[in-house]
C-alpha cells in the first residue's frame, strides 16, 4: 500500500515562552508569544489537511504538563475535529511532560484520536493500509526502564511503526527517560521508529528509519535553529521519502562572534555582517538572536551603547530580527571581580539557569522538599503538580547570586 503520514513530537501546547524580556516587547506586537505553540500545531493541522496525509503520529509531550485550565483541551479537541472531518486519524503517545501522573484534567475527544495505553505497549491497526502502530505512553513522568524491550514483535506483511519517547542512551540536556539503544529498536523489526523527547532533528538509522523530528516550535534561545516535523511517504510498504517540514512562526538563534579589533567601527561591521548572513540563511521566519561577543575594548567597554547599536543594526538588517540578549566575555571578566578559578565557577553557575535538564531536576527536588510545607504556603508555590515559575526563577537566581558573591568575597 501507498500512504503518507506526519511524524511530530514535543508540541508542548500552551508552554510559556522564556526570555521574553522588556527589550522584546516590540517583537511581541507582531509575534503572538502566548499563542505560538497553538499556532504551530494549527499550522501542522492545516498542512496535514491540505496535503491529505493518511494519519499523524505524536511521539510524546503533546502537552507541556497539567493544563492550567480547560482551554488547552478545548483547543486541541477543536483541531482534532478538523482532522476528523478530513478523515485523518491521530495517534498520540504521552511522554514525561504529559504522563498519566501529571495530567489531572481531560476532555472529550473525537473518535479519530487514539491514545496509547500507559499500562503496557499496545498496537493500533489501520487495516486498509496494513499499518501496525506500536506504542506505550508514560504512566509516570520519570519512566526509567527500557520500554523498547517490551514492545511487540513486528507483524509480518504489515508496515510496522513504533512510537517511543526516549533519550536513548543519553542526549545532552535531556533527562534519561526510557533508556535504550538503537540496537534495541532494531531488534523489534519495525520499518520506522517515530521518536520524541529530544528537541532537535536527528537521524539515527535509515532502512529501517529511526528519527527524532525535534520539537515543533522553539520556546527559548536554547531551542534554537529551524523547528518543524517530518512527512513520510511510503510506497509498496517501503519508506520512499522522508521530508523535513519547517514551521515558519518564530526562530531562535545564537551567534558567537570574535571581535579582534578594539575599534568601534570594525566591531559594528563584524556584527552587521553576521546578522546579514543569519537573515540570508533564514528568509521565512521572524528571528530572535542571542549575541555572545568576545574581545576587548571599543564597544565592549560601553555596554549601554553596545546594546543600542546592536538593536539598531538588527532593525536595519531586517524588520523581523530582534536581539534577545547580548553577552560579552570581556564585560564579564572586567566587572565580576572574581579570580580565574572563581570566574570559571561563576560562568558554570550562570549556565545552570540555561540548562533545561538541570532546571527540571531542581524543580523536582524543590517539589519534594515542599511536601512538608503547610497547605496555605504550598498553594502559593505550586500549581497542580508544578512549581509556579516566577517564584522558582527568583529563588534560583537569588541563590546563584549569593553564591557568586561568596566566591568573590573569598577571592578577595
Amino acid at each position: 500500500m501507498n500512504f503518507t503520514f506526519i511524524h511530530c513530537a514535543d508540541v508542548h501546547l500552551d508552554s510559556p515562552m522564556e526570555g521574553i524580556t522588556q527589550r522584546l516587547q516590540e517583537a511581541a506586537q507582531s509575534i503572538p508569544f502566548a499563542q505560538i505553540t497553538r499556532q504551530a500545531w494549527q499550522q501542522l493541522v492545516d498542512e496535514a489537511i491540505d496535503s491529505q496525509v493518511d494519519f499523524i503520529v505524536v511521539a510524546g509531550d503533546l502537552y507541556d504538563g497539567d493544563w492550567k485550565d480547560y482551554r488547552t483541551g478545548i483547543f486541541f479537541s477543536t483541531q482534532a475535529q478538523r482532522l476528523a472531518k478530513a478523515n485523518i486519524p491521530l495517534y498520540i503517545l504521552y511522554g514525561n511532560h504529559d504522563a498519566a501522573n501529571r495530567l489531572t484534567k481531560q476532555i472529550s475527544l473525537p473518535d479519530n484520536v487514539h491514545v496509547f495505553s500507559n499500562k503496557q505497549a499496545a498496537t493500533f491497526q489501520l487495516e486498509h493500509l496494513k499499518v501496525a502502530l506500536h506504542g506505550w505512553s508514560y504512566a509516570r513522568s520519570d519512566m526509567d526502564e527500557n520500554m523498547a524491550r517490551h514492545y511487540p514483535d513486528a507483524q509480518p506483511g504489515w508496515f510496522n511503526l513504533g512510537l517511543l519517547h526516549t533519550a536513548l542512551d543519553g542526549r545532552e540536556g535531556h533527562s534519561p527517560y526510557a533508556p535504550c539503544t538503537v540496537a534495541d529498536l532494531l531488534e523489534r523489526g519495525y520499518d520506522y521508529w517515530a521518536l520524541g523527547h529530544v528537541h532537535a532533528y536527528e537521524k539515527l538509522h535509515e532502512a529501517p528509519w529511526i528519527l527524532y523530528p525535534g520539537n515543533l516550535q522553539g520556546r527559548h534561545v536554547r531551542e534554537h535553529g529551524e523547528k518543524g516535523y517530518l512527512k513520510v511517504a511510503v510506497q509498496e510498504g517501503v519508506v520512499d521519502q522522508v521530508s523535513w517540514q519547517p514551521i515558519h512562526l518564530l526562530r531562535w538563534e545564537q551567534l558567537t562572534l570574535q571581535l579582534p579589533s578594539p575599534e568601534t567601527a570594525d566591531q559594528l561591521a563584524t556584527i552587521e555582517t553576521a546578522l546579514e548572513q543569519l537573515v540570508e540563511n533564514n528568509t521565512t521566519s521572524p528571528t530572535i538572536v542571542r549575541l555572545t561577543l568576545q574581545g576587548q575594548g571599543g564597544l565592549l567597554d560601553q555596554p549601554d551603547q553596545l546594546d543600542a547599536e546592536c538593536h539598531l543594526l538588527a532593525k536595519q538588517v531586517d524588520e523581523q530580527l530582534w536581539i534577545e540578549k547580548i553577552k560579552t566575555v570581556a564585560m564579564v571578566q572586567q566587572e565580576s571581580g572574581l579570580g580565574e578559578g572563581g570566574q570559571l565557577l561563576a560562568e558554570l553557575l550562570e549556565g545552570i539557569t540555561e540548562d533545561a535538564h538541570l532546571l527540571e531536576q531542581l524543580e523536582q527536588a524543590m517539589l519534594g522538599e515542599m511536601k512538608s510545607f503547610p497547605p496555605w504556603l504550598r498553594s502559593q508555590l505550586i500549581d497542580g503538580k508544578q512549581l509556579h515559575r516566577a517564584p522558582f526563577d527568583r529563588a534560583l537566581r537569588s541563590g546563584l547570586e549569593q553564591l557568586k558573591q561568596r566566591i568573590k568575597a573569598h577571592d578577595t
